[in-house]
């Protein structure tokens, strides 16, 4: 590893945050964040960090996409598109749909929304919503010629489940 290369380093706030390599030195390895302070981890801990590559940072809506994922990678891909301008509240690992409650109305659930996943031939060709779960379902019931299917909705009271 050199110096300025990039690691998920365990964060008090962010859980895992990307972070440059600025030095390692007497069993330590140290870290900048950018904002003037640092985090240091043990030349043990050091060499179990995943590092970070590029498309991790974005905010893809199918976590399958990227090159290597990791919890850190997934978190801060589900971060970063919560955190946009416009939430995207909804991201994708394969047809599994991970929802984060944005504790506030979004105008995405109108019929026009609605009539684009009804319509699609497959809802992966459309971005993450829990209208492609619904729609999924509804073409697993069809294909499924009479066997039982399920669907499992998970999540905290209060987190949505029911919208």
């Amino acid at each position: 590893a050199s110096v300025g290369d990039r690691f998920w380093v365990p964060h008090p706030e962010l859980v895992f945050a990307p972070l440059s390599l600025a030095g390692i030195g007497g069993g330590i390895a140290k870290f900048a964040d950018g904002e003037g302070s640092s985090i240091q981890v043990t030349a043990e801990q050091f060499d179990e960090l995943p590092r970070v590559h590029d498309a991790q940072l974005k905010g893809v809506e199918n976590v399958c996409t990227l090159e290597e994922v990791s919890q850190a990678a997934l978190l801060h891909t589900v971060r970063t598109r919560y955190c946009m301008a416009q939430p995207h509240i909804y991201t994708r690992v394969a047809r599994i749909v991970i929802a984060v409650n944005p504790f506030r109305s979004l105008p995405i659930y109108s019929a026009e929304t609605m009539r684009k996943y009804v319509e699609s031939r497959d809802s992966m060709d459309l971005p993450p919503h829990i209208f492609a779960v619904g729609q999924d379902a509804i073409t697993g019931l069809k294909q499924a010629d009479g066997k039982n299917q399920a669907v499992l909705i998970s999540g905290e009271s209060g987190a949505g489940k029911t919208e």
